[in-house]
């Protein structure tokens, strides 16, 4: 069970102006001055978060609150992009999300102590003591501000040595944190295994970070891999994350053999992960302590056991139950409000009565996601929403992402506005993106419209834009998953999954946490063929003439020609010296080329050899991939 902290004794104002205390010292008495910028330090915290990766997060965003404004050529009109408090409130977060706020609060406390900001430590030691009245750290600091002793960094390393504590914890990197990494999955075994994370190992990974969020997946798969050589493959992440970069560019080896050795790879770090974070509860529930290193996202389209896969996405919904825990503050955990989260059956009766006597009744569908603008999802779906019948259903969105830009629908989509076609045809369209992020204020306000079925649309595809935690407080009686996420939610919130039989056979029900909704034909919902400005095809037959070997002779060597959208015209962009002449067909596949692995090439050979003057059209995504091919 989660141990809830006490309140914060100081208000939001007091931290505020400590905040800026601790960036003023900083500037003066830093020991060294970090070559990322506040910028980059809150970006990459910002990708860190949305991953589930709070430690990583917490280091920078604590380098964010302390370069905050120190480099000003990086900032947008003369002013940094980012406030104090948009660092500092996360970083305090990053530790409460994972019950560990004593700790969040003790490191401040040790920071502002070795810079001589002593009211500044002694203020997060009482904090830190409110939680804990043991923290080993805090104690220490406590001891150390009753004696006077000037602030030292080697009189710190003195004690955490003699007392048995890691004297390198709070040994500064190269952003001016210490350097602790790995996501809240790895936490234990880090402990566990002491002294592997070297600085190197560190540098390498960071390295990896960048290049990924650069795109450079060669590059930032090459870092990844040297971490988690460097830390005997026990750095989870860097390992489970070197083997995602080489996935997204076909970087599977010879004959594959790479990518046979990533999967096992992946397998027996969640194997571990899986015995050592998971619990088994009567009835069929279960517990998890923390995520696993890899993604269930990651996960979906790897050739593994599709347990594992399963037991990915619980990880990952526990840690949705616990964000949804955070106060709007991110200052701490607090226990919900008693009526949170609410009974799916409290209004069950009330509704079948309203449906069994009311000639009026209409059941009340709703839809959550951040991706109504231009997304594929949505091009493909919107025009779904058509063909509701309005007499029966009032339709509900609940929207988490901003609009397209119009100056973007205008010239790129060429006036055709996704999300408008949806608003026009649902009962009510609701912006709710300033509600993302207070989940228990999103929740009351689905609520306060009495949907009876929710559906979420994001599922773990969109890390960090979906609303984490909103399900975890039952907002609708009924919750379905359907669409973006092909895979089981792993959450015990979460009541269906709109599939088919073809994607989730029913003796494949023991991998999902949710029941089974068919649909008769395919899951998803596709509605582009009755867009308008699809180009629709002709099938304007008429003979083909071509020249015999006779002089001056012409014969019908063919019957017919078609028209617009044959196999000729569409030779996938490709020029006229390029594959066969005459094209007999044109296979298709616009998927990330991460969606793909050697056994599904292997097929896509077969299938070429097999229907002679075909062409297969590929996405060049990434085009970095392309040489693998």
């Amino acid at each position: 069970m989660i141990q809830h902290p006490k309140a914060f004794q100081t208000s939001k104002m007091r931290y505020l102006l400590f905040l800026l205390l601790i960036v003023t010292n900083y500037l003066t008495q830093a020991e060294i001055i970090p070559t990322d910028s506040g910028e980059t330090n809150y970006h990459k915290a910002n990708i860190h978060f949305q991953q589930g990766r709070y430690e990583e997060a917490a280091e920078h965003y604590w380098a964010a609150v302390l370069l905050h404004s120190t480099n000003p050529s990086s900032h947008i009109g003369g002013k940094a992009s980012y406030a104090v408090q948009d660092a500092f409130v996360p970083f305090i977060k990053c530790y409460s999300i994972r019950d560990k706020l004593a700790d969040g609060t003790a490191y401040i406390a040790v920071e502002s102590w070795k810079r001589g900001q002593l009211d500044m430590a002694q203020l997060y030691v009482d904090q830190t003591l409110i939680h804990d009245a043991n923290h080993e750290e805090a104690l220490l600091i406590k001891e150390l501000l009753e004696s006077g002793i000037p602030p030292n960094q080697d009189v710190l390393e003195m004690y955490l040595n003699e007392r048995g504590m890691n004297k390198n914890k709070h040994k500064k990197g190269n952003n001016g944190s210490p350097p602790q990494l790995g996501n809240n999955a790895s936490g234990n075994r880090n402990a566990a295994v002491g002294g592997f994370l070297t600085p190197e190992a560190h540098k390498k990974y960071e390295i990896g970070s960048d290049y990924f969020i650069k795109k450079q997946f060669a590059l930032s798969a090459q870092a990844f891999e040297e971490s988690c050589t460097l830390t005997g493959e026990r750095l989870g992440v860097a390992c489970t994350n070197a083997a995602y970069c080489r996935s997204n560019i076909l970087q599977w080896g010879d004959k594959g053999e790479q990518f046979t050795r990533d999967m096992e790879r992946i397998v027996d770090i969640t194997k571990k992960e899986v015995e050592e974070y998971r619990t088994e509860l009567p009835h069929g529930a279960f517990k998890w302590s923390k995520s696993t290193s890899v993604h269930p996202h990651m996960m979906l389209a790897y050739p593994i056991d599709s347990m594992l896969k399963r037991y990915v996405a619980e990880s990952f919904a526990e840690m949705d139950e616990k964000t949804a825990r955070i106060d709007p503050t991110g200052t701490k955990l607090v226990e919900l409000p008693p009526d949170l989260p609410y009974d799916p059956k409290e209004k069950i009766s009330d509704y079948i009565f309203q449906y069994r006597s009311l000639s009026h009744f209409k059941i009340r569908v709703a839809f959550v996601a951040c991706g109504f603008n231009s997304k594929a999802v949505l091009y493909l779906s919107h025009d779904m929403f058509r063909f509701f019948n309005r007499s029966k259903f009032e339709v509900h969105v609940f929207s988490l992402g901003a609009p397209d830009n119009d100056n973007f629908i205008n010239v790129a989509m060429r006036g055709v506005d996704w999300r408008q076609r949806v608003k026009d045809h649902v009962h009510t369209f609701h912006d709710v993106r300033h509600l993302k992020n207070s989940h228990i204020e999103l929740a009351r306000y689905i609520r306060a419209q009495d949907i009876h079925i929710l559906i979420e649309w994001d599922g773990y595809a969109r890390q960090g834009e979906r609303a984490q935690g909103l399900f975890a407080l039952r907002p609708a009686p009924i919750q379905v998953l359907h669409q973006e996420f092909l895979g089981t939610s792993g959450a015990q919130y979460v009541d269906y999954i709109v599939t088919d039989k073809m994607t989730s056979p029913m003796n494949l029900q023991h991998l999902y946490t949710e029941a089974f909704m068919y649909m008769p034909n395919h899951f998803f919902s596709k509605g582009h063929a009755m867009q308008a400005e699809v180009k629709s095809p002709t099938y304007d037959y008429g003979m083909r003439i071509t020249m015999t070997s006779i002089p001056q002779v012409q014969m019908p060597q063919q019957t017919h020609v078609l028209g617009t959208g044959t196999p000729q015209e569409n030779r996938c962009l490709s020029s006229e010296d390029v594959g066969p002449t005459d094209v007999s067909f044109v296979f298709c596949n616009f998927n990330k080329f991460l969606k793909n692995n050697p056994e599904t090439v292997q097929s896509w050979m077969n299938i070429l050899r097999s229907v002679p003057d075909s062409l297969l059209c590929l996405l060049e995504n990434p085009r970095e991939g392309i040489p693998n091919l």
